[in-house]
């Protein structure tokens, strides 16, 4: 079957040498995955062992819809927001700065769901990927699976529980036009304390410390592939994890995409569980090598997820902005949203004058008047979230389950952003 999106395609749209002379020939190295031929290489590309399972559709909406009749792999809807799928395709304004092929340079505006597809190029990110989701479905229904409430902060259970796995959660986006809905989430080798020889040992702020350190880095499979999962609130930002999201890497590799999914596994499931137990051993007897910190592979401009979620409305806070094709517009630049975090804090309920950016501690000291401001703006832009989710509901219900169109989506988040005073 020929692959719509194909790896080297995407490798020379962001200038990336395809000769092998940039000496990686892939994030992956193109070659054998880590149940390979005992690690060494092959004449085939990691992609091509799935190759035999992938579906092909046209558009998102349909590719979600035959994704969802697999519920072995799919057990929670992964239809919601699959209708803009379409439409981020052709959305230039999401970017991503990231090392591509795994040659060490960051390649500046990498766009969204290119950017996820090249993120998923290793069995280890389906695992990472497979925990996020048992995480997000455990604590999730509790807070309509919104980011914030299960993210929000450093001790939250959510982040705790994964960071005993060894996953760090960073937001990651364009310097030029930074947005903060858009998280790597990643499988990373601790910087413990001198004298401490496991995580267990550590007490959940030495573990936070210890995952979330600078030099922390990311694991990699016998071909240099990264342990690096880029999930985003891309669809409908609204500050939660939808399931077509979630599920993106897998909704886009039905596409024509090549990247490394669940897709990949609908005619053999047994295949995938079998291959999440086995790469949880792997992980648990530290059977993987590492060589890239988070800065490595998307440049010294993040931030940990709990800063980015608090400060989506403080900071970068017009969501919808400028509506255009059903994303956001009025992007500003990384530098300007860390310099409105430090002035106007973290919004509501801030328990933290500190916020971390590229694994360092910055003290923050907003003034009273203005952090006031700020939190009264992120309650109504929380307010204007309600009132569009209950407006998109009642279309659906009017529509026998349809999502609105991008256009009529567009009229619900003005008439709801106008309802809420913004």
């Amino acid at each position: 079957m020929a692959v719509k999106f194909s790896r080297e395609m995407l490798y020379e749209k962001y200038g990336v040498k395809t000769d092998g002379s940039n000496g990686s020939g892939g994030n992956n190295g193109g070659n054998t995955s880590i149940r390979g031929n005992g690690g060494g290489s092959s004449s085939f590309s990691i992609f091509d062992m799935y190759e035999e399972n992938e579906l092909t559709f046209t558009n998102g909406t349909d590719a979600a819809k035959r994704l969802s009749a697999y519920d072995r792999l799919f057990g929670r809807s992964i239809v919601d927001g699959a209708g803009r799928i379409d439409a981020l395709l052709e959305n230039d304004d999401w970017r991503v700065d990231m090392d591509v092929d795994g040659d060490g340079v960051i390649e500046d505006g990498v766009s969204i769901a290119d950017a996820i597809a090249l993120s998923c190029d290793s069995e280890l990110d389906l695992y990472i990927q497979n925990e996020l989701e048992k995480i997000i479905q455990k604590y999730g229904p509790e807070c309509n699976f919104n980011m914030r409430a299960m993210f929000g902060d450093k001790n939250s259970p959510a982040l705790v529980e994964l960071a005993r796995l060894g996953i760090r959660a960073d937001a990651v986006g364009d310097d030029s036009a930074w947005q903060n809905r858009t998280y790597a989430f990643s499988l990373v080798e601790p910087v413990l304390p001198e004298g401490v020889e496991s995580i267990d040992e550590l007490s959940d702020e030495e573990l936070y410390n210890a995952i979330y350190h600078k030099d922390a880095k990311v694991l990699e499979d016998a071909n240099g592939g990264k342990g690096s999962f880029i999930f985003s609130d891309c669809l409908i930002p609204d500050g939660t994890a939808n399931g077509a999201e979630i599920n993106l890497a897998s909704i886009l590799d039905t596409m024509g995409y090549e990247c490394i999914s669940k897709a990949d596994f609908v005619e053999n499931p047994d295949e995938y569980f079998a291959l999440m137990d086995e790469i949880g051993s792997m992980v648990a007897n530290g059977e993987f090598d590492a060589s890239s910190t988070i800065a490595d592979i998307y440049s010294e401009n993040t931030l940990d997820i709990s800063t980015a979620v608090r400060a989506v409305y403080t900071a970068n806070g017009n969501a919808y902005g400028d509506y255009e094709d059903g994303y956001w517009g009025k992007a500003i630049s990384f530098d300007e949203n860390k310099a409105l975090i430090e002035r106007l804090g973290l919004g509501e309920n801030c328990n933290s004058n500190t916020i971390r950016v590229n694994g360092e501690e910055i003290n923050i000291n907003p003034s009273d008047n203005e952090t006031t401001e700020a939190e009264e703006n992120a309650e109504k832009q929380e307010k204007a979230d309600e009132i569009l989710a209950q407006k998109v509901e009642a279309y659906k219900e009017d529509h026998n389950g349809e999502e609105p169109t991008v256009e009529e989506y567009a009229q619900m988040v003005r008439e709801a952003r106008q309802e809420a005073g913004l």
